[in-house]
């Protein structure tokens, strides 16, 4: 079966979608309003091992409810700060980013809480590094604000689980 290298605009007709698995494709892009929805239950869009560069709310046009988006493996080099103010409004939401190319610079400073204080909303692989070879959750260490120290650290769970290659996201 060939991979698929573009989205089917077709899937713009599916409301009710709750679950959209399009893994292990040569997709370069997720165009506006991909993956839409109005389905209370709960959410998941995977997007593992494509050629993504980059990821925005664009695509996602959910109701605010229990969310999961994977990403990992890909080629993601930006995600838009928008993300922030909708992984609040979510009553859950879980986005793995682990295993792409994103800088360690003033464009994912806004993520710090997300990986950092519990409970843990973005993912990366204890892997992933900076392209100067520092680890990205110690890179966005000195920018968690989690209130006091006691909160502050990673979801130990969630580390330990990624360490030994599970996921996370069952």
């Amino acid at each position: 079966m060939a991979a698929l290298k573009s989205i089917p605009d077709s899937l713009n007709h599916f409301p009710s979608l709750s679950y959209l698995d399009l893994s292990n494709n040569q997709i370069t892009t997720l165009p506006m309003n991909t993956f839409q929805s109005s389905s209370q239950s709960p959410i998941s869009f995977f997007a593992n091992n494509n050629l993504l560069t980059e990821l925005s709310t664009d695509p996602f046009n959910l109701a605010s409810g229990s969310i999961t988006i994977d990403v990992s493996f890909n080629r993601i080099t930006y995600v838009n700060e928008s993300f922030s103010k909708w992984i609040q409004a979510a009553s859950s939401f879980i986005l793995n980013l682990s295993n792409n190319l994103l800088p360690c610079d003033a464009t994912i400073q806004w993520m710090a809480n997300f990986v950092i204080c519990p409970p843990v909303k973005i993912i990366f692989a204890q892997t992933d590094v900076c392209p100067n070879g520092e680890p990205i959750y110690d890179y966005l260490i000195p920018y968690a604000k989690c209130g006091t120290d006691e909160n502050r650290g990673r979801n130990d769970e969630h580390a330990e689980m990624m360490s030994k290659g599970e996921s996370v996201l069952n």
